[in-house]
């Protein structure tokens, strides 16, 4: 409200010299009143600190973050994309393992190979022996795990 008034609108001369002189009385004022309540907060840290204990934090103020005047200027977020570690294993063996054919049903029918990674190190090729209603497959070697 007094930041709008403006001194030179105040028509009576003696009028105008006393809110010049008021205003700046309070300004004055103002001013020491700030610098008297810096002093006490020093002082209430001082005395905290010789008690031991901590004084009053200073907290900075967060500086805002700056405008983009553009959407193109905005940095955009890449998809992460997790690459598979299979394609990137070297093989060093490859073993086949055979079904045993004592174990298989008279009707299973030989239907190929599934390949496995045992240890990132061996790929087995074990084979696939599918009966009427159930899949029939090797098991690995004793000495091999995974």
């Amino acid at each position: 409200m007094v930041e709008n008034l403006d001194p030179n609108s105040i028509e009576d001369e003696g009028l105008r010299q006393v809110f010049i002189t008021l205003m700046n009385l309070v300004e004055n004022l103002s001013a020491k009143v700030q610098e008297q309540a810096e002093e006490i907060q020093r002082l209430r840290d001082e005395v905290n600190r010789l008690k031991g204990e901590q004084g009053k934090p200073s907290i900075k103020p967060k500086k805002p973050a700056p405008a983009l005047s553009s959407e193109k200027e905005r940095r955009e977020s890449k998809p992460h994309h997790k690459a598979k570690k299979q394609a990137q294993v070297r093989i060093d063996r490859v073993e086949v393992v055979k079904v045993d054919q004592q174990r298989l049903p008279h009707d299973a029918q030989f239907k190929g190979y599934e390949d496995v990674i045992v240890q990132d190190t061996l790929v087995s090729h074990r084979e696939r022996h599918i009966p009427q209603r159930e899949i029939l497959l090797t098991q690995p070697k004793a000495d091999v795990s995974g």
